[in-house]
């Protein structure tokens, strides 16, 4: 058994979680697909690719082509493949701008409960707050933050469709499912400001940054001076920002989103 995975063994049953004995790989079979499993087997699973992706049967109406653990894409999958094999435990932190649902279409959720990672969920949306609090261990920043304070009419999206959630005017993404949700106004904090909420957190590991067109805004409300990000994932306009900051793009996960990572990094 490998370290990472002997790890996140002794942090689940910590948390009191029936500890699975893993099931060998067979690699000329297809992992089959996610099946209700105590968060132990769920991971280990995952890890010896012996389970598919988790899929919310709460969210029939929604179909997304589902590649990664709980990711849309695979992004976590590749994350964990190419740079966090060996990073387990409290000391690694994430960021999740903006984090939506704890679990469905997450691009930090295998990062919280199967490496036992601390991290900081920023999120605006009150449908999703109480399950963030309840089945994920970060700090939830219930606001939307930018690089100003000023108000913002925020287009809320409900529990099924959350994910169409953005600030308005923020980018040229039109959707009809935008258009149908309500509008709040709402003021932002700034993104430093967020961060700033949790204790010590000065070096982020991953941040994962998807706010459909606000992306820019949310990267310049990082003091950068302060705060030391390894890799970003980032769906849109960080070409006007991540370059001049000194990362470089590494990988492409589809149409305008990539993986950025420091150069200093690589």
């Amino acid at each position: 058994m490998s370290t990472a995975l002997s790890t996140i063994c002794a942090l689940s049953m910590a948390l009191n979680q029936r500890a699975d004995e893993l099931v060998p790989v067979d690699h000329n079979k297809t992992p089959r697909p996610h099946m209700g499993s105590t968060l132990t087997d769920e991971c280990a699973r995952w890890m010896n690719g012996t389970l598919g992706t988790f899929h919310n049967n709460d969210r029939k109406g929604i179909r997304f082509n589902m590649r990664g653990f709980t990711s849309q894409y695979g992004q976590d999958r590749t994350l964990w493949d190419r740079l966090f094999k060996n990073s387990t435990g409290p000391e690694f932190y994430y960021a999740d701008v903006a984090a939506n649902h704890y679990k469905h279409l997450s691009n930090t959720y295998f990062f919280d409960r199967c490496l036992g990672w601390s991290g900081v969920c920023v999120e605006p949306n009150p449908v999703y707050w109480a399950e963030l609090r309840s089945k994920r261990s970060c700090h939830v920043v219930p606001h939307c933050v930018s690089n100003t304070t000023d108000e913002v009419n925020f287009r809320m999206g409900d529990n099924k469709f959350g994910v169409f959630g953005s600030i308005e005017g923020s980018g040229p993404f039109v959707n009809l499912w935008k258009e149908s949700r309500p509008i709040e106004r709402l003021r932002c904090i700034r993104t430093q400001s967020a961060f700033d909420e949790v204790h010590d957190m000065s070096h982020v590991h991953l941040m994962s940054l998807d706010v459909e067109g606000h992306e820019a805004a949310v990267l310049d409300g990082i003091d950068f001076g302060r705060m030391r990000i390894d890799a970003i994932l980032c769906e849109s306009g960080c070409t006007r920002v991540l370059p001049r900051l000194g990362y470089v793009k590494t990988k492409h996960i589809i149409k305008d989103e990539w993986l950025w990572e420091k150069r200093d990094t690589l």
